[in-house]
């Protein structure tokens, strides 16, 4: 019922769980073990158009396979979205112990924006490690989706995405062998009233900040930067996105309006382009047209601006450091293209110790952090590309240019934050 059109052999019993729990081409053995201690083999399903996996990050869902004779317990999935306040039951091994326990809470708010791509069930019923990939039940036993986070050192403040949510993005991979999302190039993040206050953005107009442009995508081709605000966006069907966001959970539109627009369709956006010189701050309006591409998989570079250089993955699947610029942080530490693989980084700012950089999307979340933290100092530990036994830690620093720490500290500015908040 689930999967229609598509014919699985006798005894073929579908298991749902968290992509994370099996991300793609780093679990090469999976099993499956039954409350009675049976063990299955189990596999990822592939789609028969192009072999690829049926399993999704953003929805962080995957679909394994197992085989088995004798009959194995199902549940039912829920047809309808669960209601405000509803009962609900999760099952899971927290912290990996043995026995499969339960909790029970309620629906805390069935559709929320967490800052991810997805809507999710937020519920209290109490998750922790060990619960991802478990179900959310209602008290029908009927799956209502897969428990996924919840945020450290709170309480009652569980995540589930919903399985129709999930089932959706997972059988369109079955049949078509992708899912195909828009992509334009950028993302954005809350922009607040006492940032505007400090910067001079009219107070009244709706915006979001730009927190990042993809390095050779068209938007930054067209001269969309960090900083910059946007204050609409639409798409050539008159679909327009509200850009008024001040949270950073509510970045989640962005990624739904963004993700549901059609690759090479156009979307039309006013953006008032940052400049600052000494103190002050100017906008420059432009209204630019932007065509939709396909998100792409995976990433295969990522540039720095602050830093100076680009990192690539190679063949395999190393981070080379390249396109490193004259007289920036990178040259003056001595990196020359080519040379080093990165492998991790470490800024005061951001940690302690040093954090191992996986993979290019998790080195974007750090360039962000460490952007936004404004990170004067970075210690990056890289290894020869052509010697593996060469091992380095390489330190870059820069100069804050265009820090609010830095604009508050001017006298003017300081009394006009004063009488905002006084206000």
């Amino acid at each position: 019922d689930l999967f229609p059109g598509v014919e699985f052999p006798p005894g073929t019993y579908a298991v749902i769980t968290n992509n994370h729990v099996a991300p793609a081409g780093e679990t090469k053995y999976l099993t499956v073990t039954m409350a009675s201690g049976r063990v299955l083999r189990a596999k990822i399903l592939s789609s028969p158009v192009n072999k690829a996996g049926v399993q999704d990050k953003f929805v962080d869902a995957a679909i394994l396979i197992v085989h088995s004779k004798e009959p194995l317990p199902t549940a039912a999935v829920a047809k309808e979205s669960p209601e405000l306040g509803e009962a609900v039951i999760t099952a899971g091994h927290p912290l990996g112990l043995p026995k499969l326990s339960f909790t029970r809470g309620i629906v805390s708010q069935p559709a929320q924006e967490t800052g991810e791509p997805v809507v999710a069930i937020q519920h209290d019923a109490e998750i922790n490690p060990g619960n991802s990939g478990g179900p959310l039940f209602n008290l029908n036993g009927e799956i209502l989706g897969l428990n996924t986070y919840s945020y450290n050192g709170t309480s009652g403040l569980s995540f589930a995405i919903p399985i129709q949510t999930q089932l959706n993005v997972l059988s369109t991979i079955l049949k078509s062998g992708k899912y195909t999302r828009g992509y334009l190039g950028f993302s954005i993040k809350e922009f607040h009233d006492y940032e505007r206050q400090l910067t001079g953005y009219p107070m009244h107009l709706p915006a979001a900040k730009v927190s990042w442009v993809d390095w050779g995508s068209e938007a930054y081709m067209l001269g969309l930067r960090t900083n910059d605000v946007i204050a609409r966006i639409v798409d050539d069907q008159g679909n327009e996105l509200n850009i008024n966001i001040d949270s950073r959970f509510e970045v989640t539109r962005f990624f739904q309006w963004m993700h549901t627009r059609k690759p090479g369709s156009k979307v039309h956006m006013i953006v008032y382009h940052y400049k600052k010189e000494g103190d002050k701050v100017t906008y420059t309006p432009e209204t630019i047209q932007l065509a939709v591409s396909e998100l792409p998989k995976t990433r295969t570079a990522l540039r720095s601006d602050t830093w100076g250089f680009h990192v690539e993955k190679d063949a395999l699947g190393r981070l080379i450091i390249k396109g490193v610029e004259t007289k920036s942080p990178a040259e003056k530490a001595g990196i020359v293209d080519n040379q080093w693989a990165l492998v991790g980084i470490m800024a005061k700012e951001v940690s302690k110790q040093p954090i191992l950089v996986k993979d290019l999307d998790s080195f974007k979340e750090m360039l962000i952090m460490l952007r936004d933290a404004e990170a004067t100092k970075l210690d990056i530990f890289v290894v020869d590309a052509n010697d593996p036994k060469i091992r380095k830690k390489l330190t870059l620093t820069r100069e804050v240019i265009d820090s609010l720490y830095a604009m508050i500290t001017n006298r003017k500015l300081k009394e006009g934050i004063e009488a905002y908040l006084a206000a």
